[in-house]
This record gives structure tokens, sequence and C-alpha cells, in this order.
């Protein structure tokens, strides 16, 4: 099983925050204008929850303060009375805990952390948030630099080298993935087989050092690497993988299980259809996303398999 410990597993560089307060604000733009002001006596605000790691390079008061002025614009440019709330916890723990009290109805998570919820916490109407604007899912590869008629080199290989990381919103699964393939290759984890893990926030800084061979490999993601390789073709011909993942969800927006609303209906037609209104484009645009799409139950088998994880 592998370890999660929010302090190790740091993947949540500025970027990262800033990406997901991005997520945050096409959240509340989506819901704004069909959650209902409170005509019933128990019927609160939408509550969003967050782990605060998503903020680990921004000062949490400003991060919320920034996504309520955000909803308080929306809100008040359409003269509605809905005031969604953003919960940020420290925790999966807490986060679960405040699920399964129904004091929190939705979470926006990356896949990694999502996961650790799901044996604990049901949920309904989940949707990938789509990079590429279909229901294709991330790909991780293990890339390398092999000199012409040098011959294919194996994982062994790189004991003792240096492995750059792409560390951001797309690779929470990336890690995990390279130490299930260094196990069936009969390796130590990650940390113990490479010399020196490095974190890069920057797809090209993962990628070029071992284009010039000044790194021996990289983690990153199938997709990123096509994107480089079409806009520089020398790159594709230079560098391949030599471990490639099958695909996984990497970001994860859903309500739990049993949240009611009489707008409930409206709000799922609405995060569908985000694509496909002006607004909602430029909000996905901000965190590097094109669709947010369904995603079934089973479809996240195979990333509890990866996590050692089990449901219910």
């Amino acid at each position: 099983m592998y370890n999660f410990a929010f302090q190790r597993f740091r993947l949540h560089r500025c970027g990262l925050a800033r990406l997901f307060a991005a997520l945050a604000t096409l959240v509340l733009a989506a819901l704004a204008p069909l959650v209902a002001p409170a005509a019933e006596e128990d019927q609160g605000p939408l509550k969003i929850a967050f782990t605060s790691s998503m903020f680990a390079d921004v000062n949490e008061n400003d991060a919320r303060a920034s996504l309520r002025i955000w909803a308080d614009t929306i809100t008040s440019q359409r003269g509605l009375n809905a005031e969604p709330e953003v919960v940020i916890f420290s925790s999966t723990d807490a986060m679960a805990a405040s699920l399964l009290a129904h004091e929190t109805d939705a979470v926006a998570l990356p896949a990694y952390e999502f996961a650790h919820l799901l044996p604990r916490v049901e949920f309904d109407h989940m949707y990938r948030l789509s990079e590429y604007g279909t229901a294709e899912d991330t790909r991780y590869i293990l890339l390398v630099n092999t000199p012409p008629g040098s011959p294919e080199p194996t994982l062994a290989d790189f004991a003792g080298r240096e492995l750059l990381i792409l560390d951001n919103a797309n690779s929470s699964l990336a890690l995990p993935w390279l130490d299930r393939e260094l196990t069936t290759a009969g390796l130590p984890p990650a940390t113990e087989h490479f010399g020196r893990l490095t974190r890069k926030s920057k797809l090209s800084q993962a990628v070029l050092p071992v284009f010039f061979g000044q790194v021996s490999a990289s983690l990153v993601t199938a997709q990123g690497f096509a994107t480089m390789s079409e806009l520089n073709p020398q790159i594709g011909k230079r560098l391949h993988p030599i471990a490639t993942s099958q695909p996984y969800p990497n970001r994860i927006f859903a309500f739990r299980k049993g949240y009611e609303s009489p707008e409930l209906d409206g709000i799922i037609e609405t995060i569908a259809d985000l694509q496909n209104t002006s607004k909602g484009a430029q909000i996905l645009m901000i965190f590097q996303t094109e669709a947010v799409l369904p995603l079934a139950r089973e479809e996240l088998d195979p990333t509890l398999e990866l996590l050692g994880l089990t449901t219910p």
C-alpha cells in the first residue's frame, strides 16, 4: 500500500495552488446561478471542500478571501442571494468526517487524494477535469535519452542516477505508478533506486535537461511530451519512453452521496455544459482544463488498485 502523507507528498507548488484556486472559481461560477436562496429551513449554502495542501505556497487566508470575492462578484452581478462556501481542510481525514456529517457537499481534489476518500465516503455525480477536452485520461512515461545504436536501457540501469519528476496537478499518480513498475522489476522504490529525485513544476524543466544529456531520465505525462515533440520534433526523435502507464484520471470533482438540492439537476447540467459557454470556457482555460466530463465509479478502480486501496 502506498503511504499517504501530505507533508511528504509535495506535489502542490505555487502553480498548483493557483490552478485549484481557479478550479474553485469554476465550481462557484457554475453553481452560483443555480443554487437557490434558502427557501427551506434546512437548506444552507453549498459547501465545496479542498485540502490545505492545495494551497501549500499561498497564504490560506488570502486564498479564501480571493475565492470569496469571486463568488460574491458572480452572485451580485446576477442579482442572486446565493452564497456558496469554500471549505479548506488540513487533511483528508478531516474532510471525510465533514462529508460523513453532511457538513460538506462537494469536493475537488487530485486523484491521489480523492482515492483516499473513497474507502470512507460514497460519492455521486463524479466528474473528471479533462485537460484535453475528451475522456482521455493521463498516461505517465519514464523518458530517457538513448544515443543511436545504444542498447535499450532498463529500469535497473538508472540505479543511483538523478530522476526529474514533473510536479503539477496532472501528475499526482506518477510516482506511485513508477514505484509499482520498479517493484515489478524486482527493484526498490524510486526514493531508494535513484540517486536523487528532483521535482520540476514545468514540463520543459523536466524534459530539456534529459534532451541535453544533463540528467538521465524524467517522469512526465505522455500527453505533455507529445505536445513538446510537436513543437520541437528533435525532442521526439531523441527522447523516448522505456515505460508507459495505463490512463488514470488526474483531477476529480464530486458531490457526496445523499446531497439534495431542488436545483441539483440544473447544477449538473450547468457543470456539463461549461465548455460550451464563453464564460465557462474562459474559466476552464485559466486552469488548463478544456472540459468537465462524467466519471463512472468503476473508472477509478485502477487508481485504487495502484494505491493499494479497497472500498466497501
